[in-house]
């Protein structure tokens, strides 16, 4: 095998393991939301790009789905005893950088900047994640991969920043950052294709290939005023993988304890059903928990931004410990098994 390669971790006595069909079910939002747009464009006259709000996160239901509860499970699964102790000092110190992050950032840079930054952030990692899969199900690595990657953040990224920031942006900025999207999508899909041909499984070869189309497909979203569907599907692809990859965690590492199906509904309790219902009361009842256990007479303007201080650092913790914990050598990497064959 190349050096570069990544070497999917294996062990016999795992039962259970993310396959490559699984994780490519997950693209067909992309498919989906494509023919939704030709058919609103052709038979639809407008109706749905006139429905849908800008960005879905003003939806109740993708709030109680997406973005909170993957992170949840995810630092669910940390905080687990045994990962707990091996993950200590990874959480002290992310602690302390997040925290002294967040007050120096409040405190320095106006809001919509703390907004525009932290949307990227997000992005990088939710990115990583996904053209880290690539990697594994591919069996492709070294400098081009990872340059390709950070082709595909900028071109998301770019996006984002305008979309976030585009109130306080003069139009050349505007401009600019467009015609920087357009040649950043040249290179990505140029240099994918120059990995594509170094890719030799067949079911490697498809994931390759609908990742190299998902980051042109959002742009194209984007650019046809479907921002609605640009943001959902690569919030989907992500969370929904993250999802199944706990799952795989929790269901091995609980299997010996557990019957096939009890393991596997224990896992889909906990991991997933629980993580919504923690993430909508933490998204909804979090200023009523403070003050019930508190007994704080703060106004409600104080109340928000602690509040909202305490969500930013669940996220940004979870950006950072995922950078950690699958490590090959990590005691969470070892309940999870790929299957690239």
């Amino acid at each position: 095998m190349n050096k570069n390669t990544i070497s999917p971790y294996t062990l016999d006595s795992l039962k259970y393991e993310l396959t490559s069909e699984s994780a490519l079910a997950v693209y067909v939002v992309l498919p989906i939301c494509l023919l939704i747009i030709i058919y609103d464009y052709l038979l639809g006259n407008g109706v749905v790009i006139s429905s849908l709000p800008e960005n879905p996160s003003s939806l109740a239901l993708y709030n109680m789905l997406f973005g909170l509860p993957h992170i949840i499970a995810g630092h669910s699964l940390v905080l687990n005893k045994e990962h707990r102790g091996a993950h200590r000092k990874n959480i002290l110190l992310g602690s302390f950088l997040v925290i002294m992050t967040i007050v120096t950032a409040s405190y320095l840079l106006p809001l919509y900047v703390n907004l525009t930054a932290f949307i990227i952030i997000t992005l990088v990692h939710v990115l990583r994640q996904q053209f880290g899969l690539v990697k594994v199900f591919s069996s492709v690595g070294g400098v081009l991969v990872d340059l390709w990657t950070w082709l595909a953040i900028g071109v998301v990224g770019t996006l984002a920043f305008v979309f976030a920031a585009k109130a306080q942006l003069d139009p050349d900025i505007i401009k600019i950052s467009y015609i920087l999207v357009y040649l950043l999508n040249i290179c990505f899909v140029v240099l994918g294709f120059f990995l594509y041909r170094k890719v030799v499984s067949t079911k490697g070869k498809y994931f390759f290939l609908v990742n190299l189309l998902s980051v042109p497909l959002a742009t194209f979203f984007y650019f046809s005023g479907y921002t609605f569907f640009a943001i959902l599907t690569i919030r989907v692809i992500h969370d929904t993988t993250a999802f199944m990859i706990y799952l795989v965690h929790d269901k091995n590492k609980n299997w010996s304890k557990l019957s096939k199906l009890n393991a596997g509904f224990i896992s889909f309790f906990t991991v997933v059903l629980f993580s919504i219902a923690l993430a909508f009361i933490l998204e909804n009842y979090l200023i009523d928990v403070i003050v019930f256990f508190t007994k704080s007479h703060l106004s409600y303007a104080i109340m928000s931004t602690i509040t909202l201080s305490v969500i930013v650092y669940i996220e940004m913790m979870h950006y950072y410990l995922e950078s950690k914990i699958w490590k090959n050598s990590s005691s969470c990497r070892k309940y999870v098994r790929f299957n690239v064959q």
